[in-house]
Formats: C-alpha cells, structure tokens, sequence
C-alpha cells in the first residue's frame, strides 16, 4: 500500500488509511497528484482507481491476482550518445588591443593638396607675460609695448602686442596641420590689419596654395601658403605667404626615434 506524504496545493498531506482505499482531505487537490501518490501501488501490480471528489480524492487500492504475472520493471531512459568527434570551442570575442597607439603625426607632403583650408584646432590666448618676455628678449625699446602710461596718450590708449608675438603664435598655430614635418623657408607680404592686445584669443587659417617636388631634394616638396590670424571676435589681425619644405612620408626622419629602455639596457645602460 502507498504511504508517505502528497504535495498539494495547500502543501505536503498525509494520505488517511482505510482498508484498501486512502483519502487525501484538502481543497483544489489536482488529479494528477493525486494519481502521482499511486506510483509505488502500480510497481507492486496493485490497481489503482482515483475518485475526485468536492475537495476529497479517494484512492483505492485492487490486489494483485496471484497468478498475475511480476510487474516488468521500468525501462531505462535512453542515454544520448557521446558525439564521436570534438567540437570546436566558440571562437573567442575580440578584445580591444593594448599596444601602443601613435599620436597625430602630422601632415607629409603627400598630405597637402592645393586648395585645402586647414584651421587651427586649438586658440591662444595672449598675455601680458608674452608682451614683456618678446620686448625684453629683442630689445625692442619702443614704449607702445610696455609703457601703459604712455600707451594711453596714443590713439590705442593701451600697450600694444609686439607684432613678433603676433606673427611668431600665429605661425606656431599652423605648424600641426601644416609644417611639423618641414621646415620653414621664409615668410612674405606680412601685413598687420588690426592692433592685438593682452587678452586676446588668436586662431589660424591656412590655404595651400602650391604644391611641387623639390628641385635639390627628391625626398621633399615645396609647399606655399597663405595664413590669416583671426582674434576671437573674428578681425583680421595679421596675414602672411610662407613657404614650407616637407617630407616625403617614406623618407621622413622620424621612425624609432621614441626611446627605447629594453635597447638601452642590452647595451650596458644603467638599470
């Protein structure tokens, strides 16, 4: 006979015994919990009948016959098969590499065609640091640069800054789109059309305007330009041509020059 306990909805229950027939008492007692409760009855051969009832199920338990044959044991549930050859592991994600990374170059000869407008990507905001620094390195004793008492007698009422400052940031400004990988031949037709002050932002704008294969060196080019530095309301304040001899990519003398600890130490460096 089966014994033990029946998971219902209202939780674990104690079948009640009575001749050959068991009682489960509670609510909602699903059918096929109830013949789930009989599982160890059928493996004896017993016959088993469910009756629902209004919130009873009734089990009743038929004995064997004695001549009934053994029960057959259960059949084992197939084992699925061991595949015969390897699979092959899911490739991994790509991870994002660590190596070093190299930094804006700038521009090879190759690079500039005529008609690119190049601007500066960053400003410069002017000090009165850099006027006095310019004036005192060049000797320059002219009093509109450092005399602010003087200065207010002029029709610009403030010191002005030194144009060297002016031309000398501006030029700067177009070096990383422009020159880094060259050298400067000369500037002309500089023209100063606004006056520049302490507190000014300056940008650049460049145009190339030629471009051609160097006559003395095949490794580089002859660029010319045209530059005009903007101050933050945009005026005009200086322009200027320039001409610029630039590397060839392929024979431009940059390669392996970062320093290289591993080098040094396999040459006897200190460590």
């Amino acid at each position: 006979m089966a014994t033990g306990t029946i998971l219902t909805s209202y939780g674990k229950l104690r079948p009640h015994l009575t001749g050959n027939a068991i009682w489960l008492h509670g609510a909602h007692v699903q059918r096929k919990q109830a013949k789930a409760a009989t599982k160890a009855a059928l493996a004896n051969g017993q016959a088993v009948q469910a009756t629902p009832g209004n919130g009873t199920v009734t089990l009743t338990f038929v004995p064997r016959p004695a001549n009934a044959p053994a029960p057959k044991p259960p059949a084992a549930q197939a084992v699925p098969a061991a595949p015969t050859t390897a699979q092959a592991p899911p490739a991994p994600k790509p991870t994002p590499s660590t190596g070093v990374r190299t930094g804006w170059e700038g521009r090879y000869f190759e690079d500039l065609q005529v008609g690119d407008v190049y601007r500066s990507s960053v400003g410069r905001t002017l000090l009165e640091a850099d006027n006095t620094w310019m004036t005192l390195l060049t000797n320059n004793d002219n009093q509109i640069h450092f005399n602010a008492e003087y200065a207010k007698q002029t029709q610009f009422g403030r010191p002005l800054m030194n144009s060297l400052v002016t031309l000398a940031v501006v030029t700067g400004l177009t070096v990383p789109d422009v020159s880094r990988n060259g050298i400067n031949l000369g500037w002309d037709k500089v023209r100063l059309p606004h006056p520049v002050y302490a507190g000014d932002t300056l940008w650049a704008e460049t145009e190339v305007v030629s471009a051609r294969e160097s006559r003395s060196d095949p490794r580089r080019g002859i660029v010319h330009i045209t530059t005009r530095g903007l101050q933050q309301d945009g005026a005009i304040v200086i322009e200027f041509e320039r001409d610029v001899m630039v590397w060839k990519r392929e024979h431009a003398p940059n390669a392996n020059v970062f320093p290289d600890p591993a080098a040094r130490t396999a040459q006897g460096g200190a460590q």
